[in-house]
């Protein structure tokens, strides 16, 4: 790898391990370099874009995984490239309506600042955007055999259940 090529990937890793929002940050680079392959090929041994990208960002981290964060960052606005959390956007993306979009990052926004000016984890912004677009967080599946235990337990415990009553 040239020293062109590889202070691309130095300063895209550094980047990306600076910040939850990194990947959203740097996608767009990433994006460009993408674009313009064909100038980069050789330095990278032969390999196309998106095999030479997960094998030095990681598994998973190939060009689909940077298209989507330029289209996260387009479809919610420049703003949110600096301060939503990479995953955030992505779930913003895939399940909040564009009439949603900035009352969910308002929202957002001021709970952020509640959590010390760091962005919110997935875990903390989906009951956040949820409430606003008024979706509910999807039941856990519960496998057949954990169902027959609730069931029996239900039965020692003297209740009725819907099984225990067929």
């Amino acid at each position: 790898m040239t020293d062109r090529l590889n202070d691309f990937v130095t300063r895209t890793r550094a980047a990306m391990a600076a910040s939850d929002s990194g990947p959203l940050i740097v996608a767009r680079d990433v994006m460009a370099i993408a674009d313009n392959w064909e100038r980069y090929k050789e330095e990278a041994g032969g390999l196309d874009c998106s095999r030479f990208l997960t094998s030095t960002f990681g598994a998973g981290r190939g060009l689909a995984y940077f298209a989507n964060r330029v289209e996260a960052v387009a479809f919610i606005g420049e703003s949110a490239r600096r301060t939503l959390h990479h995953q955030v956007a992505i779930y913003i993306l895939n399940n909040v309506s564009k009439e949603f979009v900035a009352e969910v990052l308002s929202a957002l926004t001021r709970e952020r600042k509640k959590n010390g000016g760091n962005a919110l984890s997935p875990a903390q912004a989906k009951p956040v955007i949820e409430a606003i677009t008024g979706t509910k967080q999807r039941a856990y599946r519960t496998c057949s055999k954990c169902v027959k235990l609730e069931a029996e337990l239900a039965k020692l415990r003297g209740e009725v259940t819907v099984e225990a009553a067929e």
